[in-house]
């Protein structure tokens, strides 16, 4: 919900199920907001668990607040003015890198880098949203890489091929990131792209006729099928 805090709106987040792995999950992301906030991510406010009694069964509700950014997401922003220049691709593809190096620095994964998670201030600066289904980089889940039983987040269109499998590495955050930018320079969603019949690669830079073959080559970098060979 968006909500009025004595003349300043904020993002109040209210988790409604006792699902273990949720409450966990949503847990986390106040964490990793706290530990984020020297990033252009959303500001956590408060965090707390508001108790039901006056029902058939108590009910504790998990509750974040969190700064509300100023702005449109990248999503509503290519719906009102049309795919994006080379100039501006360079402009917010340099400030995502760098908002992203930060993040993983810290060991957190995002793990759902899409146009609508990516806010525009009106200053022109991007920030990072949504950090859900981010995950903390530990001993633990990278032993649990290769199995089943880690929380899986899908995009379709953005996702990673190694993240529908379970695994997540940085570089997953960086196909996504890449996918982002085909579709903000294309306007066209990834799935609504043609692919290489024998490599399964999106074909798309005949849809960004505006942008050089330096940039191109850099973005097709980002999306390689095996995180092995993308930066």
């Amino acid at each position: 919900f968006e909500v009025d805090n004595l003349g300043t709106r904020k993002v109040f987040k209210i988790l409604k199920s006792d699902r273990h792995r949720l409450i966990e999950l949503f847990q986390q992301e106040a964490q990793i907001l706290k530990q984020l906030s020297h990033l252009p991510v959303p500001k956590l406010d408060s965090c707390f668990i508001y108790s039901l009694k006056n029902c058939f069964k108590k009910m504790d509700l998990h509750c974040l607040v969190m700064e509300k950014v100023a702005g449109e997401n990248l999503q509503q922003w290519l719906i009102d003015n049309g795919a994006i220049s080379e100039s501006l691709a360079r402009d917010w593809l340099g400030q995502l890198i760098q908002i992203l190096e930060g993040v993983h620095q810290e060991e957190i994964l995002h793990r759902d880098i899409k146009p609508a998670n990516i806010m525009l201030t009106p200053e022109g600066k991007l920030v990072l949203i949504d950090f859900g289904t981010a995950r903390k980089i530990t001993n633990t889940y990278i032993h649990k890489l290769p199995g089943f039983e880690l929380t899986r987040v899908y995009s379709p269109g953005y996702t990673a091929p190694e993240q529908l499998n379970g695994q997540s590495f940085r570089q997953s955050d960086l196909f996504a990131l890449g996918r982002t930018f085909i579709n903000l320079l294309t306007g066209i969603h990834p799935d609504n792209l043609p692919k290489d019949q024998l490599t399964g690669e999106l074909i798309w830079r005949s849809d960004a006729p505006q942008i050089s073959s330096q940039l191109a080559d850099e973005i097709d970098k980002l999306i390689v099928s095996s995180p092995e060979q993308r930066p």
